[in-house]
Formats: structure tokens, C-alpha cells, sequence
């Protein structure tokens, strides 16, 4: 069976619509499927995807983020790509979006949690694997309402 983001992405849509969802197992594994009941579906542990997770368990949802890696983090993470790009305006450096991802920049030590202007307008994280470190720490934090499911790959 070949994944690729666009199945994963289709297969957790369909799942999504019924009020339970059925985790995916391999069919050659042998294993029953577990049924997982949760308010809301995150689909990629992405920053935005992260994001938005932490934000459902913080207002009491029970929360699941399935994510294809062993990690969350997204491109960040998972290529060492370290630039958390759409955080501030491209001219002025003004922060455009704060809560939960300033939250994860500022505990990331590149800026205080009410800046104002940022150095650049695509701010870097100075380290992806501490930045992993970073979410499974939020995520930890809201363990009563977050669960991860990560997906086992062919």
C-alpha cells in the first residue's frame, strides 16, 4: 500500500465524519481496530495543525492530532527547516499572529511572548530538535484532553 499526504489526508476526512473514528491498522497486521472517540480531529502535527490542537484541549475538547511522522513539528522538524514564516509583516516586521504560535516562538527563545516587531519577518527556530522537545511538552500539558496517534507507514 503506497501513502502518500493526499490518502492520509482523505482517509482522515471520511474518519472525521462519523462522531467515532476507527484508527488505521494494516490489514496484514492482523490487529482489530480500535474505535477512538474524540470531539474534534486534527489531521498533521504540523505548527498550524499543533496549533490548532493545543488550542481545542485548552478549551476542554477531547483532542486528537494524527500525524503521519514520529514527531510533530511539521517542516520544522522533520526536514531542519527552521524559518516560522507568516508570523509577522514582510515589510514592517510587525507580529501579526500571536497566540499559540508567539506562545511556541517565544519558548522557542527567539522572542519575548509581547513583542511587538520581530528581527526578521520570517523568524527561526535556533534549534528544531528542542523545538520538538517544545511541543511535546505543550502537548504533555494537556494530556487530559490531547492524545496523538501517530500513523504506522508501509
Amino acid at each position: 500500500m503506497n501513502s502518500t499526504r493526499g490518502t492520509f489526508i482523505q482517509t482522515a476526512a471520511i474518519a472525521s465524519a462519523a462522531p467515532t473514528i476507527i484508527a488505521a491498522e494494516h490489514k496484514s497486521s492482523g490487529k482489530e481496530r480500535r474505535v477512538i472517540e474524540t470531539d474534534l480531529l486534527v489531521c498533521g502535527g504540523g505548527c498550524a495543525g499543533s496549533a490548532a490542537a493545543l488550542a481545542a484541549a485548552r478549551s476542554g475538547a477531547k483532542t486528537l492530532l494524527v500525524e503521519k511522522a514520529p514527531f510533530a513539528g511539521g517542516i520544522i522538524t522533520s526536514v531542519g527547516l527552521p524559518y516560522f514564516d507568516g508570523i509577522a509583516h514582510i515589510d514592517t516586521k510587525r507580529v501579526v499572529v500571536r497566540g499559540i504560535a508567539l506562545e511556541m516562538l517565544s519558548k522557542s527563545g527567539v522572542c519575548a511572548p509581547d513583542v511587538q516587531p520581530v528581527a526578521k519577518h520570517n523568524p527561526t527556530i535556533p534549534n528544531t530538535f528542542e523545538f520538538k522537545l517544545l511541543l511535546d511538552r505543550l502537548f504533555q500539558e494537556q494530556k487530559e484532553n490531547l492524545s496523538e496517534n501517530k500513523l504506522p507507514v508501509p
